[in-house]
């Protein structure tokens, strides 16, 4: 008899989907449990009230939290389930997870945030039977705990091996960021993508941008298969990471616009990017890519290329090279 997976997730999380669809594709039987705060956050006024009231947002956010749990630990007892797997989780309790796991549940949590939520990942990484971070840099913190429950797990992407390429006349865009702006933790997203707004650059992601100087190339929001298919509809697209050095794990960006065949500039700040991809090689990019890139490198800066390089010559990738 097939085993039984508690996928407990928001349904707005990126990981949601894929996640169902593998753990079926590998003959899990798989249900799928809501953690999002929807008494909260889907209710206009009671937004507006805990961003006017810290007190208030924190023990409303506790009650619900706590009421999450309680279905949480009921919908365990009813389905009897062998795994319950928690994607990031952080409204769930240690306490809830360890009532779980005395149920003889196995427990296991992926949580694909970076070290800006260390304090949630020290606390919940020691709840759990199985911890999972896409950061080597994370799981060296956690194993100097002592923390023999935690392992890595890169993310990956969906790679359409029957996809067939526009020629190059049909590409809509030259340059194409996507990913939010907050200040303080994505200032050299900022930094980077002035140097190119005399290029045709295009920029999607929060509303936040149009408080930067580059809001006239904002082109809006978008969701993954819009997001999916501006990738394939780009020549050149450029990842710029958070900046904190001791960190080693990539963000989604490198596999899924490798996943989309397009063509990647990625910043060097995270070790991961050298250990996953083979520069000039992934998605059967040209080998002249790697020539390219040694001969174009700085002192300050040196970005990391791959993918399949689709409608790039070497002259517009010098001039996007030369600014950064």
């Amino acid at each position: 008899m097939a085993s039984k997976v508690i996928l407990a997730s928001t349904k707005q999380s990126v990981f949601t989907e894929p996640s169902w669809r593998y753990l079926r594709h590998l003959g899990y039987k798989v249900e799928f449990f809501d953690i999002w705060n929807k008494a909260i956050w889907n209710n206009d006024i009671l937004v507006r009230l805990t961003n006017q009231f810290s007190k208030f947002k924190m023990s409303l956010v506790v009650k619900a939290e706590k009421n999450i749990g309680r279905k949480l630990i009921k919908v365990i007892k009813d389905a009897q389930p062998d795994y319950l797997l928690v994607l990031k989780g952080k409204p769930l309790s240690s306490e809830v997870i360890c009532q779980i796991s005395a149920l003889g549940v196995k427990t296991i949590n992926w949580f694909p945030d970076a070290t800006t939520n260390w304090h949630s990942i020290e606390i919940l990484s020691a709840a759990y039977d199985y911890f999972f971070t896409y950061d080597p840099y994370i799981l060296k913190r956690l194993k100097a705990l002592g923390r023999n429950n935690c392992y890595y797990l890169p993310f990956a992407a969906n790679l359409d091996t029957s996809a067939v390429y526009q020629p190059r006349s049909e590409y809509k865009y030259d340059i194409v960021f996507i990913g939010s702006y907050e200040p303080g933790l994505y200032d050299a997203r900022v930094d980077y993508l002035s140097v190119l707004t005399d290029l045709d650059l295009h920029i999607w992601g929060n509303q936040n941008w149009l408080k930067t100087s580059l809001a006239k190339f904002y082109r809006g929001t978008v969701d993954d298969q819009k997001m999916f298919n501006i990738y394939r509809q780009s020549k050149i697209v450029v990842n710029i990471d958070q900046q904190i050095e001791v960190e080693e794990g990539l963000n989604l960006r490198p596999f899924e616009v490798t996943a989309a065949g397009s063509f990647l500039l990625n910043d060097p700040v995270k070790d991961d990017i050298y250990r996953l991809f083979t520069d000039g090689e992934d998605q059967g990019s040209h080998a002249t890519i790697a020539d390219v890139e040694r001969g174009l490198q700085s002192s300050d800066v040196t970005l990391y290329m791959i993918g399949q390089g689709r409608g790039v010559t070497n002259q517009p990738l010098r001039v996007v090279m030369d600014r950064l």
